[in-house]
């Protein structure tokens, strides 16, 4: 237990997954019993704000650890875990590690100057497990650390966490054996390829991440690597080829390719059963009808036999210019990004069949001139700037998040009708904290602006009353009008009003109050941003004391100048 509370607070700076520290730490069954035992000491905690995987450690109890780690050896070389900056870049530069050391781990925004490793530094470590040398920002540092001569051909085959941001050589020691690596991350670093173009056998590695190694053209054959869980080549703007790497990864659940802008093509990606989620920015055309197909055959739909299991799919900012009608066949899909496909211009039908998807982003999709029939699955719709945007068919009635603002071009909302009671039960209601807003769509006609979105408005803040989701900003919906709905008693022009509640009014049909705003942006200065500022004083008759409650609502946007409701 002592071991693995040393570990936790050299490695760790902050929250940590319990699964993952699990994974990095020695592969023993003692491990798990030890994290339990550190929690029932109070060593370690539960994060009563992060996800219920999430460990803390005490800032306190950590620089003990750190602490009782120095304390080990007078003489860094000797201890078994490194984690200050000074002491560790001094055994790298001088070649005085030993067989004791474990763990390297230090943040090289703490060096206070350029550190050259030498060649042969990590030649008599021959237990190390962890290698960590991390930094806050990839964008770089005054010092640097760098290996002049390269890494000789050793690094510990014990090595099971290898994170060196910025790592400074064009691949990895030929002779690494990294038979028990489960994690491999090397951001920004240099390097042009891993290893020398053969097979490594890779039976417990589960993550890469080499996000923004700029000078990396091609990876290895990762075939002998059935574990691996998460590739991250976010930024990799030299990378030509991926596909033929990853193939028959049957785990593989996250493919960052984000600014991969030198991507030839994406077909045949996935052969996997697992989820799959792909972020994909860059040159891609027509990346829905490879990624959705098995074959290199263009069929029209996905066969029975392949069983995808997408469920976040995020292809913004690519230059796909329509979805093939395959997307319809990925029955797990949750969330579907299209935001910044400026070229898409429409929608399949098949989208439809889309029985899980609860997230659909299009925004600044310039060209998408209309939406097919919607699931009924959808909680949040995405349009922001759709500007060839005319109409909407009819939206989902658990959809409560609704972002159209600046579709010029936006005339109508078919129909939009009120969920069943007993479908609001079973929704993710963090979704009622999204806003419903229309700001700028000033072609919409009199019955979308004064029925259907005042009837939304109403159905959005009963239910929230209903189930108790109350809060800052869990109300707010925008859209442009000019008048207040009839259904507000009380009404009157100016910046105040005063009402006079009947008696016994606090029961149990009070939900709440609802407030309208319009607003005449001809009237007030295009060069400042608006802000709303709300204040309510309630009196008591009884003894006429004072309550007050504040709150302010932010317009940050000057495009429109006509006629505004805020709600």
């Amino acid at each position: 237990m002592k071991d693995t509370f040393l570990d936790i607070a050299c490695i760790f700076d902050s929250s940590f997954a319990r699964d993952y520290a699990e994974s990095i730490l020695v592969d023993n069954p003692y491990v798990k019993i030890d994290i339990t035992g550190l929690l029932d000491k109070s060593l370690i905690e539960n994060s009563e704000v992060l996800k219920d995987n999430e460990l803390l450690m005490n800032d306190l109890i950590r620089q003990m650890g750190r602490q009782i780690a120095r304390d080990e050896d007078e003489q860094p070389g000797n201890r078994c875990r490194l984690c200050d900056a000074k002491d560790a870049c001094y055994v790298l530069e001088n070649k005085t590690g030993t067989a004791a050391i474990e763990v390297i781990s230090f943040n090289m925004s703490e060096i206070t100057q350029n550190v050259r490793v030498c060649h042969s530094a990590f030649s008599n470590m021959c237990n190390l497990r962890i290698l960590k040398v991390y930094c806050d920002n990839i964008g770089g540092y005054g010092f640097k650390v760098s290996i002049p001569n390269g890494l000789d051909s050793y690094l510990s085959n014990k090595l099971r966490y290898f994170r060196w941001d910025l790592y400074p050589s064009k691949s990895l020691p030929s002779k690494f054996n990294p038979e028990n690596l489960v994690e491999l991350a090397l951001r920004g670093s240099h390097l042009e390829n891993l290893w020398n173009y053969k097979v490594q056998s890779l039976p417990m590695l589960r993550r890469i991440d080499l996000s923004y190694s700029k000078f990396l053209t091609q990876l290895p054959d990762l075939s002998r690597s059935p574990n691996l869980e998460r590739l991250n080549l976010e930024g990799c703007t030299s990378l030509v080829e991926v596909l033929s790497p990853i193939q028959n990864l049957d785990k593989l659940a996250y493919l960052n390719l984000n600014g991969c802008t030198k991507l030839k093509n994406l077909k045949d990606t996935s052969r996997s059963t697992g989820y799959l989620d792909f972020i994909l920015h860059g040159g891609i055309k027509n990346l829905l009808k490879n990624i959705c197909q098995p074959s290199l055959t263009f069929q029209a739909h996905i066969p029975q036999k392949f069983q995808v299991n997408l469920t976040c799919l995020i292809l913004s900012g690519t230059a796909i210019e329509e979805a093939d009608p395959s997307i319809g066949y990925l029955p797990g899909l949750v969330q579907l990004d299209m935001s910044y496909c400026t070229r898409l211009k429409s929608l399949p039908t098949s989208i439809c069949n889309l029985k899980s998807l609860e997230m659909l982003s299009l925004a600044f999709c310039s060209k998408l001139e209309k939406l097919p029939p919607l699931p009924s699955t959808l909680l949040h719709l995405g349009l922001y700037c759709c500007e060839s945007l005319k109409s909407l068919s009819e939206l989902p009635s658990l959809c409560f998040s609704l972002s159209a603002n600046y579709c010029k071009t936006l005339e109508k909302i078919s129909t939009w009708r009120a969920p069943l009671l007993h479908n609001m039960k079973i929704i993710n209601f963090n979704f009622f904290c999204g806003h419903i807003d229309f700001y700028g769509c000033e072609k919409l006609d009199q019955n979308t602006r004064n029925s259907i979105l005042v009837d939304r408005a109403v159905l959005k803040i009963l239910f929230r009353m209903k189930f108790g989701m109350t809060g800052p900003n869990s109300h707010d919906f925008r859209y442009p009008g000019d008048e207040i709905p009839k259904w507000f008693n009380y009404q009157t022009c100016g910046t105040s009003i005063k009402i006079m509640l009947c008696p016994n009014w606090n029961n149990a049909n009070f939900l709440g109050l609802a407030f309208c705003i319009v607003l005449d942006q001809n009237k007030t200065d295009p060069n400042i941003s608006l802000c709303i500022d709300c204040k309510l004083n309630f009196r008591t008759m009884d003894d006429d004391h004072l309550h007050e409650y504040h709150d302010s609502r932010a317009l940050l946007e000057r495009k429109v100048s006509s006629d505004h409701l805020l709600m």
